[in-house]
């Protein structure tokens, strides 16, 4: 650290220091000046705010904010997330999603959260959670009903069951692309306090908004989802807008995943979410529309390998015509 002294005041400094303690520094003359300044700063801002147009909180009467729509500026989170990188001396890629370890919870606020998905690589292995098994399931809690889904013949064909959990576990290897079981049971967990217990803590999820709702009409802060293979949901957002965290216990999770801003091009479909406290519920049946796009692509490719076909055997009839009387 540099140390800075201080030097004495040259002779033409003090001379004009002993001038200003010699005369009057407040004058009747500064004192006015300065009373006209100051009303004409008031006066200013005063019409300034009275122009200026206060946008009202509750547009009409009964109204309230949950009647206005939310509209998540996905632009300007990119902009904050930018000038974090660069903080951070990073380059912004729109293309990939990371995989991190060590994250500290303040590049995690900056960088990521709400803003871009990330895969952090250095938690779940630390939970008790990571060494579940089929069989220790099926020892503990084999006899308890689960809730799950049945999806045969394609995703558009969904029946709801609930059943003992081994009854869903002798089923896994039955599935193919087009049927599987998935269980997705919301209280599972929370009911079983000694399993909610070996998901541990972590400091990705130390901020939890649904702290502050009423416990009667709270989210559940941890949902039991098993897939079998080839199991998947439809394109959706979640509830709430919540910064979902999915933590893969065993297995392989693929996501596809698309930019905000787009619904228009998604055909997207809102309905009731299904909680106490009403919200939208975002949708797509993006298979049952992978589904139509392939048969249309095979059609189109059985067309084109006719008229192929047929293109040949007309060029090698002409050919054969016209060379025939020689």
């Amino acid at each position: 650290m540099k140390k800075y002294y201080s030097r004495p005041p040259s002779v033409k400094a003090k001379k004009l220091a002993d001038s200003y303690m010699s005369g009057e520094l407040v004058t009747p003359c500064r004192l006015l000046l300065v009373l006209i300044i100051s009303c004409l700063l008031i006066a200013g801002i005063s019409v300034s705010v009275s122009q200026t147009k206060v946008q009202k909180t509750f547009p009409k009467e009964g109204k309230t904010l949950v009647d206005i729509p939310y509209k998540f500026d996905f632009n300007a989170a990119l902009r904050t997330r930018e000038e974090a990188l660069e903080l951070y001396r990073r380059p912004q890629n729109l293309w990939t999603v990371e995989k991190k370890s060590g994250l500290t919870l303040e590049e995690f606020w900056d960088v990521y959260d709400g803003k871009w998905p990330v895969v952090i690589t250095d938690v779940v292995q630390h939970w008790p959670a990571f060494n579940w098994t089929k069989e220790f399931f099926i020892q503990k809690y084999g006899k308890q009903r689960v809730t799950f889904k049945a999806i045969v013949d394609g995703i558009q064909h969904v029946t709801g069951y609930v059943q003992p959990l081994e009854n869903f576990i002798s089923t896994l290897h039955q599935s193919n692309v087009n049927t599987w079981n998935y269980l997705e049971d919301e209280v599972f967990l929370l009911q079983r306090p000694e399993l909610r217990k070996d998901i541990g803590e972590h400091i990705y999820a130390s901020e939890n908004f649904f702290s502050l709702f009423p416990f009667e009409i709270r989210p559940w802060d941890a949902a039991f989802l098993w897939g079998a293979k080839h199991s998947r949901s439809t394109l959706h957002m979640d509830p709430y807008n919540w910064t979902a965290i999915s933590s893969v216990l065993s297995g392989v999770k693929k996501w596809k995943l698309f930019l905000p801003g787009q619904d228009h091009l998604l055909y997207v479909q809102k309905t009731s979410c299904g909680f106490p406290l009403e919200c939208v519920k975002y949708n797509r049946y993006i298979c049952s529309i992978c589904k139509i796009l392939s048969y249309v692509v095979a059609l189109m490719l059985y067309v084109y390998v006719v008229m192929r076909s047929f293109f040949s055997i007309y060029v090698h009839y002409y050919i054969y015509f016209i060379k025939s009387p020689e």
